[in-house]
């Protein structure tokens, strides 16, 4: 009798990040639908781990900096117990891991693993830690990448003499952004392709389903979902909110962008189906985030991103390259329609291509025991 292959898959599922967590889901779920036996390594890297941990009294310099860190560390115990419904609700799971050690023991039950989506092929994120180049995984399982991105990583990076001998050991490669596929040349003599973020290869049916409104939140609104500092981003959303005559409903804001935002509608703690909600039901959307972007091409919303960072900016820059969408990039350099009819043959275009390779790369679905 032949058994599902078993795919394990190391990502930043455990990030309090909507991207992270709703990437995780989309790749697990694909695979998992096309006939694979797919779930989440649930690795405990302490790089990831210690960006969302609430912050010790100790490490506090005054009185007002105390407040703030109490306050954020408040905001983000509330938003991980949204995060932590999430991934028992929609995540397969393996049992916690949360060594070197445990990881090579863990990888003997799978046929294959992969690394990615997300910005795991960036050592500097996790601090150094190289298991997302999955140097844990033995020489008898295939190890493949999906969607990965370098995030800010250079060919003159401290870390490429490491990462160049790892990718060797891949036996696929398949990034985000195209400016990865001539790093991993480069790095290595490898030849990757460019797919999908797991996200773009649900449709938004399915995507509604998991939606689900915060409280208070307004009938109409323009959201404004920023990553960090913004430009232009919060001023342009109170522009098109003024245009238009609703609200701005401000998604993760920082503590600086909370105090300075109070005209706008806030939500600090959302849940993963919460943000699927504010995107969704918004007149229009301004972000600075990729899956921000992603989503708003997905749910076809009237939107505008803002790149922050030069070294990070393909991530989105691509993407709305990809479907037609580069003239929704802050600043404006004029005032355009979205064709939507082109923008879902290009995602349709792209999602079959994207899914043909991901299950190519992992093989027949049936592994004999």
């Amino acid at each position: 009798m032949n058994m599902s292959k078993r795919i394990g898959i190391m990502t930043f599922h455990r990030a309090l990040n909507y991207g992270a967590v709703l990437q995780a889901f989309a790749l697990s779920y694909v695979l998992n639908q096309n006939g694979f036996d797919a779930q989440l390594l649930d690795y405990h890297c302490r790089g990831i781990d210690d960006v969302y941990r609430p912050f010790h009294a100790n490490e506090c310099s005054g009185v007002v900096d105390k407040v703030k860190k109490l306050l954020k560390s408040f905001q983000l115990l509330e938003k991980g117990k949204g995060f932590a419904a999430f991934r028992r609700q929609y995540l397969k799971q393996s049992e916690p891991i949360a060594s070197a050690d445990e990881l090579k023991k863990a990888a003997q039950a799978y046929d294959v693993v992969i690394s990615g989506s997300d910005q795991v092929f960036d050592p500097c994120i996790a601090l150094g830690d190289l298991s997302y180049f999955l140097d844990f995984v033995p020489d008898g399982v295939k190890k493949l990448s999906y969607a990965a991105s370098f995030g800010g990583m250079t060919a003159d990076s401290a870390y490429a003499p490491q990462v160049a001998e790892l990718l060797k050991r891949f036996e696929a490669l398949t990034l985000r952004e195209k400016s990865s596929v001539s790093l991993v040349r480069q790095l290595c003599g490898k030849t990757a392709d460019t797919v999908l973020d797991p996200t773009l290869l649900l449709t938004k049916e399915q995507w509604a389903g998991m939606a689900q409104p915060p409280k208070k939140v307004p009938q109409k609104y323009v959201l404004c979902y920023v990553m960090w500092n913004c430009h232009c981003a919060l001023d342009e959303a109170r522009r098109l909110a003024k245009e238009i005559g609703v609200q701005v409903v401000l998604l993760n804001p920082t503590l600086k962008q909370q105090l300075n935002s109070r005209d706008c509608v806030q939500y600090t703690s959302a849940s993963p189906q919460e943000f699927l909600y504010l995107i969704k039901n918004a007149e229009k959307v301004v972000t600075t985030s990729f899956h921000g972007t992603a989503f708003s091409a997905v749910f076809e919303k009237d939107f505008y991103a803002e790149t922050i960072s030069p070294k990070t900016a393909s991530r989105i820059t691509d993407l709305l390259d990809l479907l037609g969408l580069s003239h929704r990039l802050l600043p404006l350099t004029e005032e355009k329609p979205i064709d939507w009819d082109g923008v879902r043959l290009a995602l349709a275009e792209e999602r079959k291509r994207s899914t043909e390779k991901l299950l190519k790369m992992c093989g027949d679905s049936a592994e004999k025991p």
